[in-house]
């Protein structure tokens, strides 16, 4: 996946709240289920089976803090 530039303001919430964030995305585009449709279309069908890559992603990240403690 190559970089791309995004409009979003997700840099608000941080700066109004003072906690430190990122913005993550997470695709759930699967050609072979025929889901690659963009999310503000209609015809947007979400693939479930990627909840499982963004559900571990979040874990990994809440692990890995949990280890400064």
């Amino acid at each position: 996946m190559s970089p791309t530039i995004t409009v979003e303001d997700f840099s608000a919430f941080t700066e109004l709240t003072g906690v430190p964030g990122c913005f993550v995305e997470i695709g759930t585009a699967n050609d072979e289920k025929g889901t690659r449709v963009n999310h503000h279309n209609p015809k947007y069908i979400m693939d479930e089976d990627a909840l499982y890559y963004g559900t571990a992603f979040f874990a990994g990240m809440v692990e890995k803090e949990l280890e400064v403690y």
